[in-house]
C-alpha cells in the first residue's frame, strides 16, 4: 500500500508534519513517499512559473513510477531515484494546503480514464481561490505591477511567487468536486487557529462532498495552518 504526501506553497517534503507522518505510516505497514514539487526543496530549479497543472504532472509522475515499476520512465525523475522493480498500489494521498489542489485535480482527471480506489486526506486545503487573490492583494498590493511577490517561508528564507503562479492558484474553485467519484472517501483536517485559509472553506468542502459518511471533517483545536500549536 502506498501513501503519497504532498506539501503546500513554499514548502518542501520535510515541511511541518510530513516527516513524522511518514514515520508513523511506516509503522502501520504503509510505503510512504514525500517529494518536492519542481522548484521546491531539493528539486531542480523550475525555469517556468510553477502552476497547479505542473503540480498535477509531478504527482502523476511519482504515482506512475511507484505503481508501474521499471516500466515507467520520465526525464523529470532524478537519475539516482531508483527503488528497483517495485509495484505498489496507491491507497492514500495526504495533501497540505496547495497540495490539496494538486490532489483533487489529479483525481478528477484520472477518474475519466479509470475508476479510482483510494482515500484522500485534505489538510488545510483552500476551496475558493478568489479569497487568496484578496489576501495577496492586501499583503502585496503591487504584485501585479511587479510580476509577483516574495513569500516568507521561515528561517530567514523567502521564495518568489510569479504572477502566473498566482493566477494559476486564484482560478481554482473546488466546487467542481461535485464531480468527484462518489465512492472516494475524503477526510478534511483543519486547525481552529488557521489564519491562512478562510474559516468557511472547510464547511464548503463538507457541503460539496455531501458530508458524512463520505466526507469527514476534523478540526484540531489550537492548531494553526501548519498544525503547530498542539502536541
Amino acid at each position: 500500500k502506498l501513501c503519497v504526501i504532498l506539501h503546500g506553497n513554499g514548502g518542501h517534503k520535510n515541511y511541518c508534519y510530513h516527516r513524522a507522518l511518514s514515520n508513523s505510516l511506516s509503522n502501520e505497514g504503509f510505503w510512504s513517499v514525500r517529494f518536492d514539487f519542481r522548484g521546491c526543496g531539493e528539486s531542480t530549479t523550475n525555469t517556468q512559473s510553477r502552476t497547479i497543472a505542473q503540480d498535477v504532472e509531478d504527482l502523476t509522475i511519482v504515482v506512475d513510477y511507484f505503481t508501474k515499476g521499471t516500466d515507467f520512465k520520465s526525464e523529470l525523475l532524478s537519475s539516482n531515484f531508483d527503488i528497483g522493480d517495485v509495484r505498489l498500489c496507491l491507497d492514500v494521498i495526504v495533501s497540505h494546503s496547495r497540495g490539496s489542489l494538486a490532489m483533487f485535480n489529479y483525481c478528477l482527471r484520472e477518474q475519466k480514464e479509470n475508476a479510482l480506489e483510494l482515500r484522500l486526506v485534505n489538510c488545510a486545503g483552500r476551496f475558493d481561490g478568489a479569497y487568496l487573490e484578496k489576501r495577496i492583494t492586501r499583503l502585496h498590493p503591487d504584485w501585479i505591477e511587479e510580476g509577483g511577490y516574495s513569500l516568507d517561508v521561515g528561517q530567514g528564507k523567502s521564495v518568489w511567487i510569479t504572477s502566473n503562479e498566482v493566477n494559476s492558484l486564484i482560478e481554482q474553485h473546488m466546487g467542481k468536486l461535485d464531480e468527484l467519484q462518489r465512492d472516494i472517501p475524503v477526510l478534511s483536517i483543519y486547525g481552529s487557529e488557521d489564519s491562512i485559509i478562510p474559516n468557511q472553506d472547510k464547511y464548503e468542502f463538507d457541503e460539496v462532498l455531501g458530508g458524512k459518511p463520505r466526507h469527514e471533517l476534523e478540526i484540531i483545536k489550537g492548531a494553526d495552518h501548519n498544525f503547530h500549536g498542539v502536541e
